[in-house]
């Protein structure tokens, strides 16, 4: 563009201004565009048959990427090809909330556990004087709120 702008004996800026205000010149400025990129077109031929030039293929990607992008399909399959698993992560929220009921349910089933085994864990009766053989009731501990006696009784 500055060499047709020193060409024409005008400023860039002018040129940027004609284009945008006149639609002949707009016109005329694409069609100038277009010869150009022929040009370049031809070159890129030319070179082609005496080897690679990496400067010349980026400058007719940009002109005209239509015709000279890259192209490139990327496919992305499950197992056994099969279509994409998609697992949505929970928010922080709903993370809490599922732990909450997570701890709900294993203190339902801890309760019911204690509940079964309450009445065969529990410490009999205390006697006024212990019969012989007995443990002193200061030789029992306390488990989970059981209070378990030291001997197992039949």
């Amino acid at each position: 563009m500055t060499n047709a702008a020193i060409a024409a004996g005008a400023r860039r800026a002018a040129m940027y201004g004609w284009r945008k205000e006149d639609p002949v010149f707009a016109g005329a400025w694409d069609d100038a565009i277009e010869a150009g990129t022929d040009k370049l077109e031809d070159e890129a031929r030319r070179r082609a048959l005496n080897g690679s030039d990496p400067l010349l293929m980026f400058m007719l990607k940009a002109r005209r990427p239509a015709k000279y992008r890259e192209r490139s399909v990327h496919e992305h399959t499950g197992p056994a090809g099969g279509p994409v698993q998609v697992e949505v992560a929970r928010t922080a929220r709903e993370e809490l909330a599922a732990r909450i009921t997570e701890i709900a349910a294993r203190a339902e089933v801890l309760g019911s556990l204690q509940a079964f085994l309450a009445p065969s864990c529990a410490s009999p009766p205390r006697r006024s004087r212990p019969l012989s053989g007995d443990r002193h009731p200061s030789h029992s501990r306390d488990l989970a709120g059981f209070r378990l006696s030291a001997r197992t009784r039949t």
